[in-house]
């Protein structure tokens, strides 16, 4: 399932008020679920599974009710206030640390960086 644009356009412009990153637009997206990142390589000839770390100064942007925003039905029609009260139901937080993640979080993290390195894990290439 796909989000429509406009969704993710007023989504972008809750992030920025929210918490001053443009979330789904200039964020790399992340899960530490394995299982869920590998639905993102199928239909492709030569995919993988690699670890993001970023290099200088970041944010995670994050929600323990949010697994894969793209799994939520949005129809094209919703209003920005429709969707700006669904973000704020869903409890959004951002934090500067890894470390400050929750030890058991499963849902897509949106990583704000202007640098990482990408560290590939042999046992997870398709």
């Amino acid at each position: 399932m796909s989000t429509p644009i406009n969704i993710h356009r007023y989504a972008d412009q809750w992030f920025k008020e929210s918490f001053n990153v443009s979330a789904r637009s200039r964020c790399i997206f992340v899960t530490p679920d394995r299982v869920e990142a590998g639905k993102y390589t199928t239909g492709f000839d030569c995919s993988a599974i690699v670890q993001i770390k970023p290099v200088c100064d970041y944010n995670l942007v994050f929600s323990e009710k949010v697994i894969d925003m793209n799994h939520h039905l949005f129809s094209d029609d919703m209003s920005k206030s429709d969707v700006f009260a669904w973000l704020e139901s869903q409890n959004y937080q951002l934090v500067r640390s890894i470390s400050d993640l929750p030890k058991d979080l499963v849902s897509e993290i949106m990583i704000d960086c202007n640098g990482f390195w990408v560290i590939k894990d042999e046992e997870f290439y398709f």
